[in-house]
C-alpha cells in the first residue's frame, strides 16, 4: 500500500474505488479560422453565463436546504464567471490567437488563478481554484463533458466550492493534488461532513499511472483519511494521508 502525507482539510476516513478527474487532459486542438473567431467568442461567452446560471441554481438549492453560508461561497462564481476582465481573456484568446472556445476558457481562468495565486493575501491566493473551477464548468458546457462520477474515494488537482456540494452525495471522501484548508472548497467540505486531504502533491497527481497496470478497475482502492488532533504540547495538528494499492506482483 502506498501512502502520501497531506493536509487534513476535512475530518473523517472514506474507503472506496479512485476515481481520478482528469477535465484538462490534453488533447489536440484545431485552430479557429478567423472569419469564424467572431462566432466562437460568442459561444465561449454564452458557455460562461450558463456557467453562472449553473452556479445561480445550485446555491438556491443550496438556502433551500439551509446551507446559507453554502450558498453564499458558490454564489462568488457567479461573479468570477462574468468577470469582464475573464471575459477580455476568453475574447482576446480565440480572437486574436484562435484558440477553441473550451480551450481559451481554461486558459483564461489559469491565467487569472496564477495571478490569484501569487497574491500574498494566502486567502486570496486560494480563491485561485474557484477560477479554475469555472473555467471548466463553462469548457465542459461547450465539450459535453459532463461531471459524472460514481461512488469512491475522488482523486483532483484541485475542486471549487460548488464542484464540492455537488459531488459530495457520490463519493465517500476527496483527495487533492493542490488546494488548502481554507480553501472555499475546503470549508464547504467541512460544512457537508464530506473527509478531505489537501497538498498531497505531485504523488498523487501520478495515480492515474499507478493503477494502470491493475487489469481490474474495481479493485483500485483508495483511502481518503483526514484527522485532526492535539500535539504533545496541546497545540492542534491536521493530518492527511490518499493512498492506494502499489502494483500486484
Amino acid at each position: 500500500m502506498r501512502a502520501l502525507p497531506g493536509v487534513s482539510a476535512a475530518p473523517g476516513i472514506a474507503v472506496g474505488r479512485a476515481v481520478v478527474l482528469d477535465r484538462t487532459r490534453g488533447h489536440a486542438s484545431n485552430l479557429v479560422r478567423e472569419a469564424d473567431r467572431a462566432g466562437e467568442a460568442d459561444r465561449a461567452r454564452d458557455a460562461l453565463r450558463r456557467a453562472a446560471s449553473d452556479l445561480e441554481t445550485l446555491a438556491s438549492q443550496l438556502r433551500t436546504d439551509g446551507r446559507g453560508d453554502d450558498a453564499d461561497i458558490v454564489e462568488t462564481g457567479v461573479l468570477m464567471a462574468m468577470d469582464p476582465e475573464l471575459i477580455a481573456r476568453v475574447d482576446t484568446l480565440i480572437l486574436d490567437s484562435g484558440i477553441e472556445a473550451a480551450d481559451a476558457l481554461r486558459e483564461a481562468a489559469e491565467q487569472t488563478a496564477l495571478e490569484l495565486s501569487v497574491l500574498l493575501d494566502p486567502m486570496l491566493a486560494l480563491r485561485a481554484d474557484d477560477v479554475r473551477s469555472v473555467g471548466r464548468r463553462a469548457a465542459a458546457h461547450l465539450k459535453g463533458d459532463a461531471l459524472h462520477v460514481s461512488e469512491g474515494v475522488l482523486i483532483a488537482d484541485s475542486l471549487g466550492p460548488a464542484d464540492v456540494a455537488e459531488l459530495a452525495p457520490r463519493v465517500g471522501g476527496i483527495a487533492l493534488a493542490g488546494g488548502g484548508v481554507t480553501a472555499h472548497a475546503a470549508i464547504v467540505a467541512r460544512s457537508l461532513g464530506l473527509p478531505m486531504v489537501v497538498g498531497v502533491g505531485e504523488g498523487l497527481r501520478n495515480a492515474r499511472r499507478s493503477h494502470e497496470p491493475i487489469p481490474n478497475d474495481a479493485d483500485q482502492l483508495a483511502k481518503s483519511r483526514s484527522r485532526g488532533g492535539s500535539s504533545p504540547r496541546g497545540r492542534r495538528t491536521d493530518t492527511g494521508f490518499a493512498s492506494w494499492p502499489t502494483h500486484p506482483p
